[in-house]
């Protein structure tokens, strides 16, 4: 994960508009996992789904069991 990381902040750094491509992409990647989890996951597909829209970071969609 932390290579990824790397790789993609270099990926920034050096080609702005291929990083830009690469999230949009990814945005629309998590909006359609999203739209596909409607009809199982009613409630978690709404908050993935908004949180694309607003653009943020949704709260946990699943709460840790200790």
């Amino acid at each position: 994960l932390e290579f990824r990381r790397v790789l993609f902040r270099s990926l920034i750094k050096t080609d702005s508009e291929k990083a830009k491509k690469c999230i949009h992409e990814l945005r629309a990647m998590v909006y359609t996992i999203g739209w596909l989890l409607a009809p199982m996951l009613p409630e978690t597909s709404e908050k993935i789904l908004q949180a694309v829209r607003d653009n943020k970071k949704p709260e946990p969609l699943f709460l840790r069991r200790d």
